[in-house]
């Protein structure tokens, strides 16, 4: 199993590679198109945003960025058809494979609740440590109560 025994949220499967597939078609259209190119750009966006925040589902938002960044230089300062227009449809196509590659790997999750007669004591405290930049390391401790 790849993702050992955990079950993907299939939901936010769809969603991602819904936003996936609008950044690629943004990458490959020609920005002439000015408005399905903007409006594939921002509903991808607010899509990502408004359904997992910004940092919930890295695997999209991180490389989101730099590829609206990149469309829309390719939009507002380069010329469709020079050297720079093709760099940059090579770059945000890779970065859109590198984001679907992550979604793969790193799937948004579903974590079964811990069930079962013992609960959980939790303890924060430091350790003194040598050779190290800090003085200390924070150290959590988790152990079975039946409190």
């Amino acid at each position: 199993m790849l993702w050992g025994g955990l079950k993907p949220i299939r939901r936010r499967f769809i969603i991602d590679v819904g936003t996936l597939t609008a950044l690629t078609y943004a990458a490959l259209i020609l920005p002439s198109s000015t408005f399905a190119h903007k409006v594939t750009l921002a509903l991808s966006c607010a899509v990502t945003f408004f359904t997992a925040g910004l940092t919930t589902r890295w695997t999209i938002s991180f490389p989101m960025v730099p590829i609206v960044l990149l469309q829309c230089s390719r939009y507002y300062l380069v010329l469709e058809g020079s050297w720079a227009s093709l760099a940059i449809k090579i770059f945000s196509l890779l970065l859109i494979a590198k984001s679907f590659l992550l979604t793969i790997l790193f799937p948004a999750v579903k974590i079964n609740q811990v069930k079962g007669k013992y609960n959980v004591g939790i303890i924060d405290f430091f350790m003194p440590v040598e050779n190290f930049e800090h003085e200390h390391v924070t150290v959590r401790l988790l152990y079975p109560t039946l409190e």
